[in-house]
């Protein structure tokens, strides 16, 4: 499975290259590219190298509500190995 760090209230989990169980919050600084992460837990961002904002809730341009989760999952490498099994009857 591995070590992941976390970000929030919500414990989203992030691999970074040196994971240690880390935790960090609004305000903290963190070594990742400038950006919006998705987690399955909710998402954050960050700005200057620096967490910015952190939630659970994300909206489509429509307004819309989406599943995080639903997201990211094709872009899991543990779906991705499955999709790639040739499992015969399926």
């Amino acid at each position: 499975m591995g070590i992941y760090d976390t970000v929030g209230s919500n414990n989203i989990q992030i691999k970074l290259l040196d994971s240690s169980l880390h935790h960090f919050n609004i305000g903290d600084k963190i070594e990742v590219q400038d950006g919006l992460y998705i987690g399955l837990d909710g998402w954050f961002t960050v700005k200057n190298g620096t967490v910015s904002d952190e939630g659970t809730v994300i909206f489509d341009k429509w307004g819309n509500q989406l599943n995080c989760g639903e997201i990211i999952q094709n872009r899991s490498e543990v779906v991705q190995a499955i999709s790639r099994w040739n499992i015969p009857g399926e």
